[in-house]
């Protein structure tokens, strides 16, 4: 007689694959920590991004955290693995953002500097874009402010001197005037009251006339 079991028939018992939705923060730089949300982490399970290997711990099956691997700007994709061979993939889920562009000061297209004042909680700056005619303030909160830096160069037989403002998002924006020679003094003072230190890139002295 046949085994009832003999006419069932076998069910391979295979665990469900992975699932990543979301990779957190979605951008910053390489060497930060960043947490990988999803479902059915195995132990054991591998990562990567950008194509490079991405070392994780397992904080458990629905979260993986690990550090950014050497990559250059733009999106990455993440791939996470099981040890059973499934894994998943979530293409642009990290951006590497690229270095901010080198500023040059006194050159075309910067705007120029007319009137810097802080009040209690606002730098307000007017200032004359290349195509208008009429100053446009602008406010910055101090908050957004991580750094005021200042730089002078000599061109020609005049100095050329800019404030330039380190925001916490990562942009600098620039104050220039070539008449100022206080500008100098004007950034330490904008950067005491901000609360902030003061960064002199360059401070090259007018040459001395005969």
């Amino acid at each position: 007689m046949l085994s009832l079991f003999a006419t069932l028939p076998l069910i391979a018992c295979t665990q469900a694959p992975p699932t990543l939705s979301v990779v957190d923060p979605g951008a910053g730089k390489p060497g930060e920590t960043v947490k990988l949300v999803g479902a059915d982490f195995q132990e054991g399970a591998t990562a990567t991004m950008g194509g490079q290997d991405l070392a994780v711990t397992r904080l458990g099956a629905t979260l993986l955290e690990g550090t950014v691997p050497s990559l250059g700007p733009g999106e990455h994709t993440v791939i996470v693995a099981n040890p059973d061979g499934q894994n998943v993939s979530l293409p642009g889920a990290f951006t590497i953002a690229a270095p901010p562009k080198e500023l040059s000061i006194c050159a075309e297209g910067y705007t120029a500097y007319t009137q810097l004042a802080a009040g209690r909680k606002i730098i307000k700056i007017d200032i004359h874009g290349p195509d208008s005619e009429e100053p446009e303030q602008l406010e910055i909160k101090f908050r957004d402010v991580e750094g005021v830096q200042y730089q002078a160069e000599v061109q020609g037989d005049a100095v050329c001197s800019a404030i330039l403002l380190v925001l916490k998002d990562g942009r600098r924006l620039v104050y220039e005037d070539s008449k100022e020679l206080n500008f100098k003094k004007k950034a330490q003072e904008l950067a005491q009251i901000v609360g902030v230190g003061i960064d002199v890139l360059k401070d090259e002295a007018l040459p001395v006339e005969e």
